[in-house]
């Protein structure tokens, strides 16, 4: 037998910001997906072909049995088998960034099995985590071991980010608003889009209606932030500028989530702007707030992915370092 979901169905839990559409979902945020219980052997997500000849890739785990799997023009259904017909635990997020405004739109979920059916929404973790920022969070060229000049979907995953892995590390929740090169008050090579304090408070980028707030309110707000505001060939940052943008992102943050930790991070792949960064943090003057630095990549060994950007061995370090913030910062255990 099977069994056609709703996809309205309140026991399909969200993970992240999704964006809901007559008779859809749509995925733009890196590690956005949903979470559900179901009964059955066998469960199919039925998803749109990406625009533009996308290749994008999700994450499933089925009853902790992970995998990585590919949505493409070719391949919109992806089938997961269980080992038993019974009661099963499953999850799926989108692992790459989101490219052209080009959502990943999810059109059903089949159940099959002697008696197909979703069960009672299994409970969220306490624990709430927001991670803000650009390429680096996005785990741009994360798989790739050296520093070639191009970028593929198959090399980027954004479960294996400083910021996913410590989310997992802590069992916790956690949204993601990242968009490759953006930044605080210029986009790497003066891109004439969307700054992250323009994006933020939107549902998605192809979805702009306004994001509720108080749909999701963290313990630690998580920004990486800044490297593109000195990236690309361009003309320098306005330093005075880039600091008053950033004090009033931060402020915007403080006000919105009113009993949430700030941790700016800064260093993975420049240094132009710590001082700019820590000066305007510390105008502040919230014991809300705090800076921390990342030791460069390029002063690491075999620390570089594609586009010279991080690769798996500088997420896990700086995944550590975060991880002690944290626990310093708000009294979790490691």
């Amino acid at each position: 037998m099977s069994l056609q979901i709703s996809l309205s169905d309140e026991r399909l839990i969200p993970l992240g910001r999704i964006s809901r559409r007559d008779n859809a979902l749509a995925f733009d945020w890196t590690d956005s997906g949903l979470l559900f219980r179901f009964s059955g052997n066998r469960i199919t997500l039925h998803f749109d072909a990406p625009a533009l000849s996308q290749q994008l890739y999700i994450v499933a785990c089925l009853d902790g049995i992970t995998g990585r799997l590919l949505v493409c023009e070719a391949s919109t259904d992806i089938t997961l088998c269980a080992d038993t017909d019974g009661e099963h635990r499953f999850y799926f997020v989108r692992c790459n960034e989101i490219l052209d405004a080009v959502p990943m739109v999810l059109t059903g979920i089949t159940i099959e099995g002697d008696h197909p059916s979703l069960k009672t929404a299994p409970s969220l973790p306490d624990r709430r985590l927001l991670f803000i920022g650009d390429s680096i969070t996005c785990g741009f060229g994360n798989l790739a071991n050296d520093p070639q000049p191009r970028f593929v979907t198959v090399e980027q995953d954004g479960t294996q980010t400083y910021a996913a892995l410590a989310a997992k590390h802590f069992g916790a929740q956690a949204h993601f608003v990242c968009i490759s090169g953006r930044g605080i008050a210029r986009n790497c090579d003066n891109a004439d889009l969307p700054l992250i304090p323009d994006f933020f408070d939107q549902t998605s980028i192809s979805d702009p209606s306004p994001w509720d707030h108080t749909q999701y309110q963290p313990d630690v707000i998580v920004i990486n932030a800044g490297t593109n505001d000195t990236a690309g060939e361009a003309d320098p940052v306005d330093v005075d500028i880039f600091k008053a943008k950033l004090c009033e992102f931060a402020t915007h943050l403080l006000t919105v989530y009113p009993n949430s930790k700030l941790l700016w991070c800064y260093g993975m792949m420049a240094t132009d702007l710590y001082d700019p960064i820590k000066e305007a943090l510390e105008s502040l003057q919230s014991d809300r707030v705090e800076f921390l630095f990342f030791k460069t990549i390029y002063a690491m060994d075999n620390e570089i992915g594609a586009c010279s950007h991080p690769n798996l061995r500088a997420h896990y370090r700086c995944a550590g370092v975060l991880i002690n913030a944290i626990c310093r910062y708000v009294g979790w255990d490691v």
